[in-house]
């Protein structure tokens, strides 16, 4: 803060008031001491000594900066909107940098009290004086604006004022990081995965462990697994195993669901096994150990246990599962019926798949296993001929 700067135009450049100036002086110790109920106090007495209106503005907007940092935003603002009405009667070109400074402030209370429309028209109005800012403060101004346009769902707007700060020169590398995770969130918001996914990778690329809470690990992992990224997918989900609280039952069985799912797709047979087994070990509801039991069954069946992947089906089958789950069981159940040389179950459990869905990728896949399956129907149900 200037503080000494304050004062010239009413007492002169060259004589500034005794007075003012040990006030002034005895201000900026206080507020570096973060004593700011002091502080105030001085600045009112600064204030009944000023006469320029663009002095009382810039004293009004310190009081105001000093109740917010006291957490009393409604002073605060009652202070910024003096100093708003101090500068109205000024030529622009005096008061464009105190306007520009007492909405950004403005626009920071209003984001504080969870008004993100009026916060958002303050910060706007503050961007008439962007081109006068150091980086930081350009780089600042830009992402608020961006985060306002989101919390009022103005999706594409706030990934251009995110995109407007990662083009500011030297930032540091977290904050880069922490926007390009911003427009990740504005693109997942609006289903576009593809980008999502982008904005993310760029975002744990520049910090492998970056933490804005573990959310945004998960959802990360999740894009992987969609994209076949599954490398990424496990390395983040096994993060994700580590930040997340006990209490997220549900997302602690989703992360081992879908890490088996990654073992599952990389051959690691075993290593899915164990994940499935997991979400049995967190007392799932019949929804999610119907899940378990057929990733279960279906690591078994690529080792070639058909015992053990029979009798994970078969508890599949006893769970509450979709009808996409079912008819992936009864594949299951064929094959593994077909590697027993036990036809006669084979076709049983085919035609239980074939009455649930005749159009099944499933049913032509097992056409092409076994070439003995063919499909007739007689009565309403389906035999094997040939």
């Amino acid at each position: 803060m200037q503080y000494l700067n304050i004062g010239r135009q009413s007492l002169g450049d060259d004589k500034m008031s005794i007075e003012v100036k040990n006030l002034l002086e005895q201000a900026k110790e206080t507020h570096e001491k973060k004593q700011y109920l002091s502080e105030i106090d001085l600045l009112d007495r600064v204030l009944s000594l000023s006469t320029s209106e663009i002095e009382r503005a810039t004293i009004l907007e310190k009081i105001g900066n000093s109740y917010y940092l006291l957490d009393r935003n409604e002073e605060a603002k009652k202070y910024y909107l003096l100093a708003l009405q101090a500068v109205s009667n000024l030529s622009n070109n005096e008061k464009l940098n105190l306007v520009c400074s007492i909405n950004n402030r403005l626009g920071a209370v209003f984001f504080d009290e969870g008004d993100y429309h009026e916060a958002l028209s303050h910060k706007l109005i503050a961007m008439r004086c962007i081109d006068r800012l150091c980086n930081e403060d350009a780089y600042l101004l830009l992402t608020a604006i961006g985060v306002n346009y989101e919390k009022t769902e103005q999706y594409k707007e706030a990934i251009l004022f995110y995109q407007k700060a990662l083009k500011i020169k030297n930032i540091e590398e977290n904050d880069i990081a922490m926007v390009n995770s911003y427009i990740g969130q504005c693109y997942d918001k609006i289903a576009d995965k593809e980008k999502a996914f982008k904005y993310y990778k760029r975002t744990f690329d520049i910090d492998p462990e970056y933490e804005n809470g573990w959310y945004l690990m998960y959802r990360f992992a999740e894009l992987a697994y969609e994209f076949g990224k599954h490398e990424i997918s496990q390395k983040y989900f096994l993060k994700t195993l580590l930040k997340i609280p006990s209490s997220e039952k549900y997302y602690l069985k989703e992360c081992k669901k879908y890490l088996g799912y990654n073992y599952l797709a990389i051959g690691s047979y075993k290593n899915a096994i164990s994940e499935f087994d997991g979400i049995l070990t967190l007392k799932p509801d019949s929804v999610w150990r119907g899940i378990a039991y057929t990733g279960i069954a279906q690591a078994n069946l690529s080792m070639g246990k058909d015992k053990a992947a029979l009798h994970a089906a078969l508890k599949a089958l006893g769970e509450e599962l979709s009808d996409d789950s079912k008819e992936r069981i009864y594949f299951m159940l064929v094959k593994t019926h077909l590697l027993r040389k036990e036809m006669t179950m084979a076709d049983t459990c085919f035609q239980k798949l074939y009455q649930l869905n005749p159009r099944s990728k499933y049913v032509e896949q097992l056409y092409k296993i076994n070439k003995s399956l063919k499909k007739t129907t007689k009565g309403g149900k389906v035999t094997k001929r040939g």
